[in-house]
């Protein structure tokens, strides 16, 4: 409600451009989702130009096309999120009803892939682009079974650690 009633202050003065500090720090899960609908609102039907200040990826994410990293008080970069998201390696989970040697073979020969991790009959990698194709392709002509094939989407918090380094695994 405070933040709310805040931003109301600051639109009486019909500016062009808003800046928010953490504006959804403590509000809960419906107060974040409110807020986060009247935001984009003001940016669309106003063309209110909205600089947020966040740590919290998720819900920059959520609210924010275009997008900046600061290291030491200076912009590293910026840009709109569907750009930043080309520089980062796909991430593929593959999940057969067996996992032949053969079929892990073939699919480490597919150009810009790396298996990162096998499990059973599971297996992670990373790629340059999306060769779920390709991988269906190997299974079937080995004759198994794909139980899962997907892409583990890119947040906005691998976007920073590709920025700015760093990162837990």
């Amino acid at each position: 409600m405070v933040q709310r009633l805040a931003l109301v202050q600051v639109l009486i003065k019909q500016p062009k451009v808003i800046f928010l500090d953490e504006p959804t720090a403590g509000l809960d899960p419906r107060g974040s989702m409110m807020y986060r609908r009247l935001v984009k609102r003001l940016n669309k039907e106003y063309n209110v130009t909205i600089l947020l200040s966040s740590h919290l990826l998720p819900e920059v994410r959520k609210v924010c096309h275009k997008v900046g990293f600061l290291r030491n008080g200076r912009i590293v970069r910026v840009g709109e999120i569907d750009e930043l998201l080309k520089n980062i390696k796909f991430k593929i989970v593959v999940e057969l009803d067996k996992l032949d040697k053969e079929i892990l073979e073939e699919v480490e020969g597919i150009s810009g892939v790396e298996v990162v991790k096998v499990k059973g009959n599971r297996f992670y990698l990373t790629a340059d682009n999306d060769v779920r194709l390709e991988i269906s392709k190997i299974v079937f002509k080995h004759g198994r079974l794909i139980k899962t094939l997907r892409v583990l989407r890119p947040t906005l918090e691998e976007i920073f650690f590709s920025i700015m380094g760093g990162g837990v695994e």
